[in-house]
């Protein structure tokens, strides 16, 4: 039979019909998804080895998180003193050019001063 033949067969049938269908289908997927889990713990009782790579695997990751911590710690300590001395070089080149507008209005104000 077609399956998509079936599928308009149970669409025209009544809803407690089609709810029938989606709890044995539901069923079934549950029971196969439990039925692999305890498989996969069976297996992994068994082998205690295997265990004992997970540890080591949790130790090279904790290893790493640690040196990415420090990694980035370093970084932002570094970022922070790049900002402070950018910014203390806007500020000394604002001020430098405030002076020098201020020079350039008191010259523009002489220019056009007639008493002196």
């Amino acid at each position: 039979m077609d399956i998509i033949k079936k599928i308009e067969q149970i669409r025209e049938k009544p809803e407690h019909i089609r709810m029938r269908y989606v709890i044995i289908c539901v069923t079934i997927s549950t029971l196969l998804i439990v039925g692999v889990w305890v498989m996969s713990l069976k297996s992994s009782f068994n082998n205690p080895k295997e265990i004992t790579e997970d540890e080591n695997s949790l130790q090279i990751l904790n290893n790493l998180k640690d040196d990415l911590s420090t990694e980035y710690k370093d970084y932002k300590s570094e970022s922070s003193n790049n900002l402070d001395q950018e910014l203390q070089v806007i500020s000394v080149e604002e001020s430098a050019n405030t002076e020098n507008e201020e020079d350039v209005d008191d010259n523009e104000y002489n220019l056009f001063d007639l008493s002196q």
